[in-house]
């Protein structure tokens, strides 16, 4: 649902927050990284395709460690007051 500026905009900035599965996404990731290896090993990518996705993968591996990262209750750090 789209909101224009007749709308009233909801109490709670995010009513609803979606949950994923910190393992599953790790594994996700970990499958691709093999895949791309496997591509490297069978000389399937060019070196430019290589450094591209090495810093890609980079990237992601940062994204993950910023807002998957296990907390606990309470002692948490924000992602914006760690960096």
């Amino acid at each position: 649902m789209a909101y224009h500026s007749g709308m009233a905009l909801p109490s709670m900035p995010f009513p609803l927050m979606a949950s994923i599965d910190k393992a599953s996404v790790h594994e996700e990731i970990d499958h691709l990284k093999t895949q791309f290896e496997q591509l490297i090993a069978e000389g399937n990518l060019s070196n430019k395709a290589t450094m591209l996705f090495n810093n890609l993968l980079l990237i992601v591996d940062l994204i993950l460690a910023i807002f998957l990262r296990n907390c606990s209750p309470g002692i948490g750090v924000s992602p914006a007051s760690a960096i």
